[in-house]
């Protein structure tokens, strides 16, 4: 989902040859867009350095929510954040899965 491929070849982050932007797409892959391997570029990706690189402003939550429902339907334990929780319970993705609630207590300033 939302992967550039051509071919057999599968852009990488190594094939960005600016630093800023290699580090970048490094944040973006592990923070705003998370998933297991950061190293392969996506087109949603892309376009988030598009807007960064040409000051333009964009909205990425469409791609945020899409990864998100790809992760509901990855096997193994999910730890989530409250609201998150109740988002996500409300859309239907915790039916049928395996979630870890976290017991202690959270400090509230």
């Amino acid at each position: 989902m939302g992967q550039a491929v051509v071919g057999k070849f599968q852009p990488c982050n190594m094939n960005i040859q600016h630093p800023t932007l290699r580090f970048m797409h490094r944040w973006i892959a592990m923070t705003l867009i998370p998933r297991d391997d950061a190293r392969i570029v996506r087109n949603d990706e892309l376009r988030i350095l598009y807007a960064m690189v040409k000051k333009i402003k964009i909205l990425p939550v469409i791609s945020m929510i899409k990864q998100q429902l790809e992760n509901f339907k990855m096997s193994g334990h999910i730890t989530f954040m409250s609201l998150v929780t109740r988002i996500a319970s409300k859309i239907g993705a915790l039916d049928n899965q395996n979630v870890v609630y976290i017991s202690t207590p959270r400090v509230e300033i």
